[in-house]
């Protein structure tokens, strides 16, 4: 990994991040979850994030659980 790669919505079910794409919404909107960007200037370009975001908000969320 050089720390510059992106994950797509599959990305996140293969990361093993069950929930809907709706609930992602709210999450990020919450400022619950990493906010996503778009490559591409266009409305239907698909949302994406950084893979490092993204892995430090599940090593943030297994830390937090072995807490309780």
């Amino acid at each position: 990994m050089t720390g510059k790669e992106v994950a797509n919505f599959r990305a996140l079910k293969e990361l093993g991040i069950p929930y809907a794409r709706v609930h992602v919404w709210r999450l990020m909107r919450a400022g619950k979850f990493p906010q996503c960007f778009k490559l591409g200037e266009f409305r239907n370009s698909p949302p994406v994030w950084w893979l490092h975001e993204i892995v430090e908000w599940l090593e943030a969320k297994a830390k937090a659980g072995r807490s309780v």
